[in-house]
């Protein structure tokens, strides 16, 4: 019988646990793996699932799916619907680099490469997070680079960009991440012929940019912009195949032809990919076409030479003297007529693409001078320098293995970070909290053992009906009496005020009747002694009968504390003010737009103060329980 009573009790206490681990596993996690439902994460002991993690976080979901797919669906869709689905050897696998010592080679020449790139051809990884889940570590690194720059005047730096920040980091909701101060994205890449305005905002980002590790740059590679081209135009890699006259296997091993392809069809997509979406930032024009180019100008402005001037803002003297730029220029008309004329002039013979992609090969051919310098310092067989692809999946694993320990760890905590930065600088839901739980608890210990003495002490004809008036509150629930609660305290002007979150529960009618029926318990003999003695009633109840009372003190604290820590209803109803808010309705508010990790994580935390206080309460109730039993 005994074992059998044992055995019930583990398996409910493994019902109990069980869910909690769960939790505590969900709070873990991220968007890869919090569906999982396991009791240890498996990133903890599995590279392959913190690799993947740790793609998803540099590329996101989408960009891991399509860095990772080996087929097109029919509409050019992807295999995989989530990143969790992606099968472990469709990740980026360089052990064998690795191993023999050349990856780290590899990482350096592309890091030493990255850092050669103009900012108008790189772009960062927004969705690169190392300090907190929801906002980008460039995000933070940026806001830091501004603090420091305006002394952390957020007013200044409204007037100097022409923004409307209302606060350096938003949390806490979507609309105050909106309203904060975030780094501006690279537009340059947004079409063929797309102009981003030159600001002293984009300037100094710019600046700023230059200044990061090369782990946040992602440049913008011909390679990628031909695939999405031709994703678009194409429904499956069959028809990507006879388009290309590439024949491959899937879409990732396109290559973008740098010149013109000799061959149809390829040169006809090459061609509509150069007019319609191929960035005009990738052009370098070749042959003579300055005197085409002068005819054009003359035309557009009527023979009228200082008009072109000053429309465009160029240094010239006469049409004579005026040259066709061979990369983009960078003044707005200019630019824009630079567009107009290579758009409908240049043959695409005449255009030869000079992004990341082709500018790698040049970088490596000054590195190694030869093609078999470099394929021994690789371990590879490549032709020529123009073969070689980006170094980009290298890098990642190289990064990934040399930080494993870093992001293992970083990915453990990253939820519960990002919650506490959040709790600890948006508003004062710490000290809200902090106020009414302290107000709440000092109130019950003070009106409940007061109002319990004196129907204890004094023997009143109407001590019953008091009584049941007491138990007659606990009859009905909360939630019967919040309107007219609701409707007093607007009447007295008290919404949004500490007095409204703390007045209307700061007597209960359980505590009173507990307290109570413990007093009557207490010996009357100790009462007659210290009235013998001359003792007043204030100080029989502040040295006799509070001393003797600290076991239930303790649970009616205890009570007290959970009742207002975990109130919400109450507390979102009567203060609409985001600047009352107390943490359970701030916490709300963060699981609506939160990932499902990060508001698992936030209850986790929420549920430690709790558990705090009943640690700190224990040993008193306990010591009412056992010590009268034992004597």
């Amino acid at each position: 019988m005994i074992v059998h009573i044992y055995l019930v009790l583990i398996v409910g206490a493994i019902t109990m646990i069980l869910p909690f681990l769960l939790m505590l596993n969900t709070s873990l996690s991220d968007g890869v793996d919090d569906r999982e439902y396991r009791v240890i994460p498996r990133y903890l002991y599995d590279d392959n699932q913190l690799l993947r993690k740790y793609m998803v976080r540099k590329y996101g979901h989408q960009g891991l799916r399509e860095l990772t797919t080996q087929a097109m669906g029919r509409l050019g869709g992807l295999e995989f619907s989530i990143a969790s689905q992606v099968p472990d050897d469709r990740l980026p696998d360089f052990s064998d680099q690795w191993n023999s010592g050349v990856l780290p080679t590899m990482a350096g020449d592309w890091e030493d490469f990255l850092r050669t790139l103009p900012p108008e051809l790189t772009d960062v990884f927004f969705n690169f997070r190392w300090k907190s889940g929801m906002v980008s570590r460039v995000a933070d690194m940026w806001q830091d680079h501004l603090k420091g720059k305006f002394g952390g005047d957020l007013r200044a730096y409204n007037q100097a960009y022409g923004d409307s920040a209302e606060h350096w980091a938003g949390g806490g909701s979507e609309a105050a991440l909106i309203a904060s101060v975030l780094p501006p994205t690279n537009s340059r890449m947004r079409g063929h012929a797309f102009w981003e305005v030159d600001t002293s905002l984009q300037r100094d980002w710019n600046a700023f940019k230059n200044t990061l590790p090369p782990r946040y740059l992602r440049p913008f590679m011909e390679d990628v912009q031909y695939r999405i081209f031709l994703r678009k135009q194409y429904r499956d890699i069959g028809s990507i195949r006879r388009a290309t006259g590439q024949q491959v296997d899937n879409l990732m091993q396109i290559r973008c032809p740098p010149r013109l392809p000799r061959e149809e069809p390829a040169a006809a997509t090459w061609t509509k990919f150069l007019r319609t979406d191929c960035p005009v930032y990738f052009f370098e024009l070749t042959g003579d076409h300055d005197a085409s180019y002068r005819s054009f100008l003359s035309q557009r402005f009527d023979g009228d030479f200082h008009a072109y001037r000053d429309a465009a803002g160029v240094d010239v003297q006469s049409w004579e003297s005026l040259t066709l730029p061979r990369r983009w220029p960078h003044g707005e008309r200019q630019w824009q007529l630079w567009v107009e004329f290579v758009d409908k002039n240049i043959p695409p013979g005449d255009v030869r693409l000079v992004g990341p992609q082709a500018r790698f090969g040049q970088f490596l051919r000054d590195r190694y001078s030869t093609i078999e310098k470099l394929n021994r310092t690789y371990g590879t067989t490549h032709t020529q320098f123009t073969d070689i692809p980006s170094s980009d999946a290298a890098y990642d694993y190289y990064d990934f293995m040399d930080n494993k320990s870093g992001i293992r760890f970083d990915f453990l905590t990253v939820n519960y970070r990002f919650v506490w930065a959040v709790i600890a600088t948006q508003g004062r839901v710490l000290l809200n909290t902090l106020i009414l739980i302290i107000g709440t608890v000092a109130c019950h210990l003070i009106i409940g053992p007061m109002a319990a003495y004196a129907l204890s002490r004094f023997r009143l004809s109407y001590t019953n009906q008091v009584l049941l008036f007491l138990l007659a509150t606990m009859a009905f629930p909360g939630e019967v009496a919040m309107i007219p609660n609701f409707l007093l305290l607007k009447e007295l002007n008290l919404l949004n005020t500490y007095w409204a979150l703390i007045l209307p529960g700061a007597a209960s009618g359980y505590s009173i009747f507990l307290l109570k029926g413990f007093f009557d318990s207490l010996p009357e003999e100790l009462y007659e002694a210290a009235s013998m003695d001359g003792a007043s009633e204030l100080r029989m109840f502040w040295q006799i009968t509070l001393p003797m009372s600290k076991p239930v003190l303790a649970v009616i604290a205890l009570g007290s504390f959970t009742s207002a820590y975990g109130s919400f209803m109450w507390a979102f109803l009567i203060c609409q003010d985001q600047d009352m808010w107390t943490l359970m309705v701030f916490l709300f508010q963060l699981g609506q737009f939160s990932p499902t990790g990060v508001a698992t994580a936030a209850l986790v935390m929420a549920a430690i103060p709790t558990l705090l206080f009943f640690i700190a309460c224990q040993k008193i109730i306990m010591r009412g329980i056992v010590i009268p039993t034992m004597k």
